[in-house]
């Protein structure tokens, strides 16, 4: 996210560092980001976590969630508490 973050600003001709004084620069390349990045991989590696990509939830994937969720809602026996958390 932080690199998208510092493209994002460089696309925008904000390539320099960042200074908080003045809010000029790049955000992305402030020593407070690189701090945090910093920290959750030395977490990560504490907790023997590896990083990984999310897997993309498609649009398909969505279409049926939502039918199966609709099907389930209009079941006649479901009690209050089933429609809670469909819903």
């Amino acid at each position: 996210m932080i690199g998208k973050l510092r493209s994002i600003f460089a696309q925008n001709d904000r390539v320099n560092d960042w200074d908080p004084i003045l809010g000029i620069g790049n955000p992305g390349n402030a020593l407070e980001a690189s701090q945090y990045l910093a920290s959750i991989r030395s977490e990560q590696l504490q907790a023997r976590v590896t990083p990984s990509q999310a897997k993309p939830f498609l649009l398909s994937h969505l279409e049926l969630l939502c039918s199966y969720l609709h099907a389930r809602l209009s079941l006649p026996t479901l009690d209050p508490l089933q429609v809670f958390i469909l819903a």
